[in-house]
């Protein structure tokens, strides 16, 4: 069985999902830089910048 993925916005907690519904709410804007995330039942909420992989990086244009 996958790892299961929470987040919470505000008060509100969302979950579980896969890393990859988790990745969809990150492109879509769903889920942004700030809001909490862990992994499993048990872990510590963390912003979700800080997980790799989650947010693409927009491509920056050299001059």
């Amino acid at each position: 069985m996958s790892p299961k993925w929470f987040y919470r916005k505000g008060t509100q907690e969302f979950g579980p999902l896969t890393a990859k519904d988790l990745r969809k709410l990150a492109e879509t804007n769903t889920l942004s830089f700030d809001d909490l995330v862990r992994l499993g039942d048990h872990e510590s909420w963390l912003p979700a910048k800080l997980i790799s992989g989650l947010f693409r990086m927009p491509m920056i244009e050299s001059v």
